[in-house]
């Protein structure tokens, strides 16, 4: 499977590489054996290029359960990182609160 993470610095022209843990056919390969076999920890939002009509886009999957969609024979990701807690104004009340009590 290809795939690129553009917040780190990934060029989609130059694409990462990993493999599945078992070698299924493309109609049965869902979101959820990619983020099992997928190398990198974290939370990740899955989004595949495809070709629906004569249009190329990028297809958002977020359901487990739902087939991986497929480019020229074979499975091209855009993944993004989602953040694990939001930076909100409560931290920045807080961190302004630390730094005046220090």
């Amino acid at each position: 499977i290809k795939y690129f993470i553009p917040e780190d610095g990934d060029d989609e022209k130059h694409p990462n590489v990993f493999f599945l843990k078992r070698a299924p056919t493309q109609q049965d390969l869902t979101l959820r054996e990619i983020k099992k076999s997928f190398p990198i920890p974290g939370n990740y939002h899955f989004r595949f290029l495809t070709n629906i009509a004569s249009y190329t886009v990028w297809l958002d999957v977020v359901n487990d359960d739902d087939t991986a969609p497929s480019f020229e024979n074979g499975i091209f990701c855009k993944i993004n990182r989602i953040p694990n807690k939001t930076f909100g104004s409560d931290d920045i009340r807080k961190s302004q609160i630390e730094r005046h009590s220090q």
